[in-house]
């Protein structure tokens, strides 16, 4: 798990250090909680940023991945797409890609903003098998409000499989990259009963910039999280809560998010989680 998250931290810091410094840096998605399959089907997922992706005639990225997950669109007559309304507009993108399987039919990519195709991406991949990660990088889109962005296959019919993975992008005008979270663990992660305190750790990096304050907010209702825990570093860029979730009765319910701000104070929040207390049942 921990590797995993390594892998995928440095692919996103090597991939953006030279969007990060001119400007890059308001959004990324690393698929780390899609729900694809190993099928062709249509589904969603909420992405890295708290909203939703929506994919159509996709899989995961099954044995041609290039940072531990992403996804694979396969035909442009299905037609396979993955899409997303990004809020705070878009200035510059950026969407790793990789051939899968081993067809040499060229794989046609485009960037659908709003409607309107903004740019196409026709990757020089190698003929068979090729592992090279091409970028499709979009710059001075410069679209402002809530952006509708769709990734498509488009031209020729038939099987073009090609991997997605590590979009990236500015919002409208440019700023800095907030931090990124990732890797939260809970322990114990169950049978968690009234006498039971909860410790949670969690990833944090920053690509340009440096984490000033990584916290746990935790409450008793969801969306209502009015206390707040350190969390400290531990090592590398792994941070643990200073004090743990205190004990709660049985039957409730605890919910928290994890916190993170930067010296330039951009802040990122984690998604909701939760856990139940249930202490056991005896019968006789």
């Amino acid at each position: 798990m921990k590797t995993s998250t390594f892998l995928r931290t440095m692919a996103l810091m090597a991939g953006l250090v030279f969007y990060a410094l001119s400007g890059w840096g308001q959004g990324f998605e690393t698929f780390d909680n899609s729900t694809a399959t190993g099928s062709y089907l249509d589904g969603s997922f909420t992405g890295d940023n708290g909203f939703t992706w929506t994919y159509i005639h996709s899989r995961n990225e099954g044995d041609y991945p290039i940072t531990v997950k992403g996804i694979m669109l396969r035909r442009a007559d299905e037609p396979s797409s993955l899409s997303a309304i990004i809020p705070g507009g878009i200035g510059d993108f950026s969407v790793d890609t990789r051939k899968a399987f081993t067809g040499d039919t060229q794989r046609k990519l485009e960037l659908v903003i709003n409607g309107n195709v903004v740019a196409q991406h026709e990757p020089a991949f190698g003929t068979g098998a090729d592992d090279t990660v091409i970028p499709f990088i979009v710059n001075g889109i410069n679209e402002p409000g809530n952006v509708s962005l769709v990734l498509r296959l488009y031209g020729a019919t038939g099987n073009q499989q090609i991997v997605l993975d590590n979009i990236s992008w500015t919002g409208f005008g440019g700023g800095n990259f907030p931090p990124i979270i990732t890797n939260i663990t809970q322990t114990p992660d169950q049978d968690i009963t009234s006498s039971t305190t909860v410790s949670v750790s969690a990833d944090v990096t920053d690509s340009d910039g440096t984490v000033e304050v990584v916290e746990l907010r935790w409450g008793t209702a969801t969306g209502v999280l009015p206390n707040a825990i350190p969390m400290l570093l531990d090592a590398g860029d792994n941070y643990i809560t200073g004090t743990d979730i205190p004990a709660h009765s049985d039957g409730t319910t605890v919910y928290y998010v994890i916190y993170a701000e930067d010296d330039q104070e951009d802040s990122s929040t984690s998604l909701e989680q939760s856990y139940e207390v249930r202490d056991p049942r005896f019968t006789t």
